[in-house]
């Protein structure tokens, strides 16, 4: 399967960051549901397809196909490439297959770098929707290394990131910080 892909820069108080593609390339108002809930047509990328069907129904075979994009693409970033340490961001909400850890712990094991799960979200989604920063905590005290590459799914205003980004750099030895997105959203 070939997946194109259009990698982004991204900025924020890490050392560099890309998001592989925008999430949604095209979106058209349908109107309201029977519920007054805004609808929309979205046409999406390749990749902002495989994660959302990855994500919200169930492909989980997707995650091989999404695994090797992103390691195609740390291959040609190469102060990424040569990170100590994975580190998944926290999951804004429990399911039982959680994609940005699943990707985290493919592109470790592709580049043998370590996997460092120590990052909690303390808040919930419903608090993040109201605007209300993300509260990031940490599991341990454990050794990730001089430099990290921080992995989320989904690129937004950034604010997680930047908290994640606070608690390594003020909690650990972390000196650089490497931020990968699958995709971005459209603000």
């Amino acid at each position: 399967m070939d997946i194109k892909i259009n990698p982004l820069p991204i900025s924020g108080n890490w050392d560099s960051g890309y998001a592989l593609d925008k999430h949604i390339v095209h979106s058209e108002y349908l109107g309201q549901d029977m519920y007054g809930h805004d609808r929309y047509d979205n046409t999406r990328s390749d990749l902002g397809e495989l994660l959302y069907q990855y994500k919200y129904n169930g492909k989980h075979d997707n995650i091989s196909i999404i695994g090797n994009v992103a390691c195609e693409f740390i291959k040609e970033w190469e102060e990424a490439c040569y990170a100590d340490s994975v580190i998944p961001v926290p999951p804004s909400q429990e399911r039982s297959y959680q994609p940005t850890k699943e990707l985290a712990k493919s592109i470790a094991k592709y580049f043998g770098m370590e996997y460092c799960d120590i990052l909690i979200k303390t808040n919930s989604e419903e608090m993040k929707n109201k605007g209300v920063p993300p509260e990031i905590s940490l599991k341990s005290q454990i050794d990730c290394g001089d430099c990290v590459l921080l992995v989320d799914d989904l690129y937004s205003t950034g604010a997680t990131l930047t908290a994640c980004v606070n608690k390594i750099k003020e909690n650990t030895n972390v000196s650089k910080v490497f931020v990968l997105t699958l995709t971005k959203t459209r603000g």
